[in-house]
């Protein structure tokens, strides 16, 4: 089960606690990773033992930390990977699905209210963007006439 925990004074990012565990199980939202770490209670005194961290850019687990969990620990981090796979996959669907009316909105401002270096990035933005269209519709018709 996953519940929110209180931040620690010299944490940043989100907490999530996953309880259910015989230790409490801490995962540190940071910008670039999730910090995984175990609290252990042991004779009264509370300490943080690191397990290792799963990187954002993929949310996959690594070596280190799969050999620090046990397979009831593994499978809750994995249920919160897959939910957050999830939550970006929807992100990036609705950005997509809204393009066409960030799209219109870009190009009235463009025509109305940018600047000359606001034009540039947006003009660069739509040139890179024709560019991969173009690739990948020659890369797709290579492939077909395979």
């Amino acid at each position: 089960m996953l519940e929110l925990a209180d931040r620690p004074k010299n944490s940043s990012g989100r907490i999530i606690k996953l309880a259910g565990t015989t230790d409490m199980l801490f995962l540190y939202d940071q910008p670039k990773q999730i910090r995984v770490e175990r609290m252990v209670t042991n004779n009264g005194v509370t300490t943080r033992v690191r397990l290792g961290r799963v990187w954002k850019k993929d949310l996959e687990l690594d070596d280190e930390l799969t050999a620090n969990l046990s397979p009831e620990e593994l499978e809750e981090v994995e249920a919160f990977l897959a939910r957050l796979r999830q939550a970006e996959d929807a992100r990036l669907r609705h950005q997509a699905l809204a393009f066409p009316t960030v799209a219109r909105e870009v190009m009235e401002y463009f025509e109305n209210t940018a600047d000359e270096i606001d034009r540039r990035i947006i003009a660069m933005a739509i040139m890179q963007s024709v560019r991969q269209l173009r690739k990948l519709e020659q890369s797709e018709k290579s492939t077909e006439a395979a």
